[in-house]
C-alpha cells in the first residue's frame, strides 16, 4: 500500500521536526549523545562540561554566503582542492 503525502503535509512535517529539533529538550539529548548544542537550558551539567567553550564566528567574517558558497563549496572550490587530494 502506498501512501502518497501532498507537499503541505511533507512542510507541517518538516517544520514540526525542526521545531522539536531546536527545542531545549532536544537540544539535551543531543548533547547527551556526544553532539553540541547551542541551548543548554535543559541539558545536565556533566553533558555541559563535555564541551569546552568555544569562540564562535560568523558566516560574515569570511566574506558573507555570496562570497563563501563559490569559494569554498562551488565546482573547484577549496572543499573539492581538499577533498579531492585525499
Amino acid at each position: 500500500m502506498w501512501i502518497f503525502i501532498t507537499s503541505e503535509a511533507q512542510r507541517e512535517t518538516a517544520e514540526a521536526y525542526l521545531t522539536h529539533l531546536y527545542s531545549p529538550e532536544a537540544q539535551a539529548l543531543a548533547l547527551k549523545n556526544y553532539y553540541r548544542a547551542w541551548d543548554l537550558s535543559q541539558a545536565a551539567p556533566e553533558d555541559i562540561a563535555r564541551f569546552p567553550e568555544l569562540d564562535r564566528v560568523s558566516i560574515d567574517q569570511f566574506g558573507g554566503w555570496e562570497k563563501v558558497q563559490p569559494e569554498f563549496f562551488g565546482y573547484g572550490g577549496i572543499f573539492d582542492q581538499i577533498y579531492g587530494a585525499q
